[in-house]
């Protein structure tokens, strides 16, 4: 008991038997401890960089991604003091066949042989009073794909628009222009009021009904003009073009690769977590053991033993963030 108080004491409480410097602070130890912590984030940075495409691609990561979309998306309407769009699982649908169709024959366009954007929502039995598109393709995380979306008129005037209720979102995997990449469609609407007929006055039901007849000639011309559109976002009551589309065709860096990783992969895999908390541990704890360096003994100080203790934390809170 006494032989663990004595290396207690001379480890981490600055007395004379130590020369008011405890070991565990001493310069070689210090080194030794930052090039332990910075040969681990090596480790962990080059296992992420070396992940095959095909992990980024994974139905749990890119269900993840789709769940960071959709609250970004609603975030930028709170942001806008607008209410908030629901979550519809048949938009979910929609968007999700043309993400994968697009994915399936390598192209990025609203409209592919006269599909448009009312064939997917058809397909997926919704019934809409107006609708839009938003796609994107190469971008590495949800943040990025938002930041694009608002950073384009047309892009951000889907995602503001009042008339809009619902909205889903849709991602796959695939290739462009020879590089693996992921294709994002968002498909946003509000639903189809019918009346029924028995509750309304026959002048009033041939006023609604010719209402809708005269929405799906609207709907129909303006699928007819997107056939010749290389429009990247689309309402179909109101295609409009857009300066620039949203796509970005550059390969990753491998910060990005990085980046992307701890965003799609933190809820899939603890890794992140581990190491944030491995380096959050050590940082209270050098911080615990400077304190008392310099509080038992205040008038006998080592100016480098604070220095370079104080850079190992920086170092270490540097490791933690990033």
């Amino acid at each position: 008991m006494d032989n663990m108080r004595k290396t207690l004491k001379k480890y981490f409480i600055p007395h004379e038997e130590n020369n008011y410097h405890p070991h565990i602070l001493h310069t070689k130890r210090a080194v030794f401890y930052g090039l332990v912590f910075f040969l681990a984030k090596v480790v962990l940075v080059t296992f992420v960089i070396f992940l095959p495409n095909e992990v980024f691609v994974l139905p749990d990561v890119l269900a993840e991604e789709q769940k960071q979309i959709i609250a970004l998306t609603n975030e930028v309407r709170a942001e806008n003091g607008l209410p908030t769009l629901d979550v519809a699982t048949k938009l979910n649908t929609s968007a999700q066949y043309k993400a994968d169709d697009m994915s399936a024959k390598e192209y990025f366009a609203h409209t592919e042989n006269n599909v448009t954007v009312s064939t997917w929502l058809q397909s997926a039995g919704y019934k809409y009073e107006t609708a839009g598109e938003n796609l994107a393709v190469g971008y590495s995380t949800a943040q990025d794909i938002v930041e694009a979306w608002k950073n384009s008129p047309t892009h951000y005037a889907n995602l503001i628009d009042l008339d809009f209720k619902d909205f889903g979102v849709g991602l796959s995997g695939g290739m462009y222009d020879g590089q693996a990449t992921v294709f994002i469609a968002q498909h946003l609407a509000s639903p189809l009021v019918v009346v029924e007929s028995e509750s309304v006055p026959a002048v009033a039901q041939t006023k609604v009904e010719k209402t809708i007849v005269k929405k799906e000639i609207e709907q129909k011309i303006v699928e007819i003009a997107a056939t010749t559109s290389s429009v990247l976002s689309a309402k179909v009551e109101n295609v409009s073009p857009t300066v620039a589309p949203v796509i970005n065709l550059k390969a990753p860096t491998p910060v990005d690769k990085y980046i992307q990783a701890k965003s799609v992969l933190s809820p899939v895999t603890n890794i992140f977590a581990v190491s944030k908390n491995i380096y959050l541990v050590a940082i209270f704890f050098f911080a615990f053991v400077l304190i008392l360096n310099i509080i038992i003994e205040v008038r006998r100080q080592h100016p480098h033993v604070i220095m370079q203790t104080t850079g190992l934390i920086a170092l270490l809170v540097a490791f933690w963030k990033f």
